[in-house]
């Protein structure tokens, strides 16, 4: 089964999903894949398991390939728009494997759900500090939590920018740790 998740060039989405939902091959926008290691991985799993999950990140793409574009919108300042490649992983994968392989696509769906208790704190906390910055006059401050700590930072050192999963993060040593394959 190939899980899609959003997150264009980001892989945060489908690192931390795919650990949390033990995935055994996660695939970032960060780390090109190699298909002959994920169809490997799939491989010696079907000699042992029923099934192989992959969760994969809308901007993953192939080493040497380009990435999976679902449409253009001609007259938006960010007019391109990732999504499908679950789809061509599983057309890649399908040849290589006797199980019958699938893809779902979260989409927005991956954003509902209840707020957890840890939300709803995380929620009260931002507001109360943003509550703050504004008594004390202290505006273009966007409210941050950092090691699990409250704080701000001027709007202007984080707008256009993106935060990707760093080579070498705690999250990824972890998943390599426990078995998972990045598809390198």
């Amino acid at each position: 089964m190939i899980v899609e998740t959003m997150g264009r060039h980001a892989g945060w989405l489908a690192l931390e999903a795919g650990i949390a939902g033990a995935a055994d091959v996660i695939l970032l926008p960060e780390i090109d894949y190699d298909l002959q290691a994920v169809a490997a991985r799939c491989q010696e799993r079907e000699k042992r398991q029923r099934y192989t999950i992959i969760c994969i990140g809308e901007g993953a793409k192939q080493r040497g390939g380009s990435l999976t574009e679902r449409e253009r919108v001609a007259h938006s300042p960010d007019p391109v728009r990732l999504g499908g490649v679950g789809h061509v992983l599983r057309q890649q994968l399908q040849p290589h494997l006797k199980s019958e392989v699938r893809t779902t696509v979260l989409g927005h769906v991956q954003r509902g759900g209840d707020p957890t208790p840890f939300d709803r704190v995380l929620a009260t906390r931002f507001g109360h500090h943003a509550a703050q910055l504004v008594i004390a006059g202290k505006f273009g401050r966007m409210v941050t939590l950092q090691d699990g700590r409250i704080g701000s930072v001027p709007i202007a050192d984080v707008a256009n920018t993106q935060r990707t999963v760093p080579p070498g993060h705690e999250l990824i040593t972890t998943a390599r740790d426990i078995g998972v394959c990045l598809g390198d």
